[in-house]
């Protein structure tokens, strides 16, 4: 019954934030590629892979409650016990019979498979197969692994299935939908997946890409407070004191709930991917609402407590998050359950992404990211020119300190993914690594070569007195200044060889930072990568998601005051791949889409997991600085192309805002430069008109890359 509480917050949380935009209202559903649901969540989950109102779950329970557990388990010893004992197992099958015809009405003969065919939303719904007493997930055919067994299950089967708790309701006999005279006798997923959350996590990881983030949201269904204090001389405990086994049902439920939540979140640092476990915020449930959480508590005035808390938690979650995103960029896994609902990878409602009447300016930004964001060939060179030299130079110096020789060099960072920008101040880093084996590193007493150690080596070898500002050791790197405003950071690695569990070598590749740790920056090259081939609808001018990442990081980078107080351009990279919104057609639209949803995820979380190295981050702690200024100039800059959503703006306006979002003159500019050439050229078609000079015209807007960083 407290499934109530769920599917209000969610209609509650979906309806502020559709007044807020002013917008239709959301299919909450459409916000996940996968859902997760155990007991009631099951029953939840299934109404919004199928696209029932939420309003129309709220009443399914509130008006058909009574009906569905006709009976309360007693709570103490006296009369109804004895009575029960005739009486129950009649009782049972009525509220069997009560949900069966509730969700006949509203899902009919709908299929796993055709929900799935229809709204493209995967479902997963753990159960338990009784002949067996195995674990049981009802799949869509979302995955090929899914072996199309349960393709034919009816969703009224899969949640009769689900929500077949022992004592307080009937097990579910379903037949076998693909025919004979066999069938199937499931229990309660909650016996094992009351929690679904590790189910969740597990489905992402089989349908989501190599390295592709996942991020879980926890959202509870009004549990009670769990734990007691238990006297020494109660300890004996006997039926009544059990509730005659109620209680240790919930027991059960609420150890499940702590459990996994803290299995899901230590596992989440141990993958080759980013995993973030997140629970939406609720309030300490008044005193007066205890009396309302048992599981089978039909009462309508219980009802009402719990939509009144999930309206009270809903406008708390508000206060802290404004913005909910529509559509998640990689493999969403919401998972609801039985008292609670959780998870993985955000619901992400998003009704902006469709940039419906947005002005046409694609072309516009095209140039402007060629002409004023992409680095120069003459840039490029010079920068690789100097990367060499410090090779050579260092090389040389370890040679003649009779130090030893570099395995490798691998440039690393924005440069190595292409993705640097134009910087008015030319205050460009590249980041050049060296590896060396690490069997060659050794101290001056011939033990091993600390971090700190093979950081300052390499910062003498560089240091031939050339350099006006002498290489300087940092954190993470040796720093090679030049006069020109950029510098060269130069991490220093080590490889070192172990062995597996089955003899055979493999390469372990650590950074010297404050000691060795294990890290390789080559995987984030190869991580980007992986994203932009992956993720962009288009194959020109280094694809849509390596612009779309320059576009944010120049206007990170467009006012002289933010440059050294915003969010990295490696967080804003990181973010962009989260984030990402795509266009095959609309240069603009993706930019504008990617920038909104980039707002959308930090108004839910400032935290930036790294893209390959487990349990580190690039932001530091939940508050980061740097993250909220970037979320609030996002947010600005956004404010300023409102215009263009306004179906009475003109060119003119349009331009004029994309000048003051990057803080140049550039878009209006370059269309008075075009009206002067079109002007020039009608005149020379006129035979009463000579001109001596004309203005050349702009380059086409090549997404080719115009010979500039692609």
């Amino acid at each position: 019954m407290r499934g109530v509480y769920t599917a209000t917050y969610l209609g509650e949380l979906a309806e502020a934030f559709a007044r807020k935009r002013h917008t239709a209202p959301l299919d909450v559903g459409k916000g996940f590629d996968l859902i997760v649901g155990t007991s009631t969540g099951g029953i939840v989950a299934c109404a919004l892979a199928a696209g029932a109102p939420l309003r129309d779950v709220v009443a399914l329970y509130r008006d058909h409650g009574a009906a569905i557990f006709p009976m309360k388990l007693p709570t103490a010893l006296g009369f109804s016990v004895i009575s029960q004992l005739f009486t129950r197992r009649a009782a049972l099958a009525r509220g069997a019979q009560a949900l069966h015809e509730v969700l006949e009405a509203r899902f009919g003969n709908e299929t796993l498979e055709g929900v799935y065919r229809r709204r493209g939303i995967a479902l997963a719904i753990p159960a338990v197969e009784m002949n067996r007493n195995h674990s049981w997930v009802f799949k869509t055919p979302h995955h090929p692994n899914t072996n199309g067994r349960d393709n034919r299950y009816r969703l009224v089967d899969v949640c009769l299935a689900t929500t077949a708790a022992p004592l307080f309701r009937s097990l579910a006999p379903i037949n076998d939908p693909y025919g004979g005279p066999s069938y199937f006798v499931f229990a309660d997923g909650g016996l094992w997946a009351n929690n679904p959350v590790i189910v969740g996590l597990v489905e992402a990881l089989e349908i989501a890409a190599p390295r592709q983030s996942i991020e879980i949201f926890a959202l509870g269904t009004c549990a009670r407070p769990a734990g007691q204090r238990i006297d020494r001389s109660a300890v004996n405990r006997g039926l009544l004191e059990w509730k005659f086994g109620g209680e240790a049902a919930a027991v059960s439920l609420d150890a499940q709930e702590f459990a996994f939540d803290n299995i899901a979140r230590m596992l989440s640092g141990h993958l080759d991917r980013p995993c973030t476990v997140m629970r939406f915020p609720r309030a300490q449930i008044p005193a007066d609402v205890l009396k309302y959480l048992d599981l089978d508590e039909t009462r309508l005035e219980a009802a009402e407590a719990l939509i009144n808390q999930a309206r009270h938690d809903v406008n708390m979650t508000n206060s802290a998050v404004t913005h909910i995103t529509e559509r998640a960029a990689s493999s969403a896994a919401f998972s609801t359950t039985f008292p609670r609902w959780p998870c993985a990878n955000p619901p992400h409602i998003h009704h902006e992404l469709k940039g419906a009447g947005m002005f046409d300016c694609s072309k516009d930004v095209l140039s402007y990211h060629s002409d004023e964001v992409t680095l120069p060939v003459a840039e490029q060179n010079n920068m690789r020119e100097r990367r060499d030299a410090n090779r050579t130079r260092l090389k040389e110096g370890l040679k003649k300190a009779r130090r030893p020789a570099p395995s490798t060099f691998e440039t690393q960072g924005s440069y190595a993914m292409r993705t640097m920008i134009q910087l008015p101040r030319k205050n460009w880093d590249i980041d050049d690594g060296v590896y060396f084996k690490a069997a060659d590193l050794k101290g001056e007493r011939g033990g091993e070569m600390s971090a700190l150690e093979a950081r300052q080596m390499v910062r003498d070898a560089l240091d031939d007195g050339s350099f006006r500002t002498k290489p300087e050791v940092r954190r993470n790197c040796v720093r090679v200044h030049y006069d020109a405003g950029y510098h060269v950071d130069i991490p220093v690695y080590r490889i070192r060889i172990e062995k597996d569990l089955f003899g055979n070598d493999v390469e372990i590749v650590e950074l010297a930072s404050t000691d060795w740790k294990r890290s390789d920056a080559r995987d984030v090259t190869k991580w980007f990568n992986d994203e932009n081939e992956k993720q962009s609808p288009d194959m020109d001018n280094g694809r849509q998601l390596r612009r779309v990442t320059r576009d944010g990081k120049k206007y990170a980078q467009s006012r002289d005051s933010w440059a050294d107080k915003i969010l990295s351009g490696f967080g804003i990279t990181k973010l962009v791949t989260e984030c990402f919104r795509g266009s095959a057609t609309r240069e603009d639209e993706a930019l504008v889409n990617t920038l909104r949803a980039i707002r959308d995820r930090l108004e839910l979380n400032l935290e930036i997991k790294h893209p390959v190295t487990p349990n580190e981050t690039i932001t530091k702690g939940p508050d980061d600085a740097p993250a909220k200024m970037l979320r609030d100039k996002i947010k600005e800059g956004l404010e300023t192309l409102k215009i263009l959503d306004d179906p009475s703006c003109t060119r003119t306006q349009a331009l004029a805002a994309w000048d003051k979002f990057y803080a140049t003159d550039y878009f209006t500019k370059r269309d008075a430069t075009k009206a002067r050439v079109t002007e020039a050229a009608a005149a020379l078609t006129t035979p009463a008109i000579l001109t001596s000079r004309t203005e050349a015209a702009p380059p086409p807007v090549r997404k080719d890359g115009g010979g500039r960083y692609a």
